[in-house]
């Protein structure tokens, strides 16, 4: 999963599996919510979007627990 790959993931959904089912159901969401977070940070790190620290850290912490939900 990831990118783009997560939607069509949710919009396709198909598991028969019940423990699997919702297991891929919070891999797509965690990629969906991961994805813009972490680039986000990485440019506001870089100074090409004016992010404060505060921000920065608070989006890097985040972006972490959703591929860390992932895995």
């Amino acid at each position: 999963l990831g990118g783009f790959g997560s939607f069509d993931t949710l919009i396709n959904f198909q598991e028969d599996d019940p423990i699997l089912k919702p297991v891929r159901f919070l891999q797509a969401v965690s990629m969906i919510f991961y994805y813009p977070l972490e680039n986000i940070y990485w440019f506001g790190a870089r100074n090409i979007v004016k992010i404060d620290e505060k921000t920065q850290n608070l989006l890097s912490i985040w972006s972490c627990r959703m591929w860390l939900l992932y895995i």
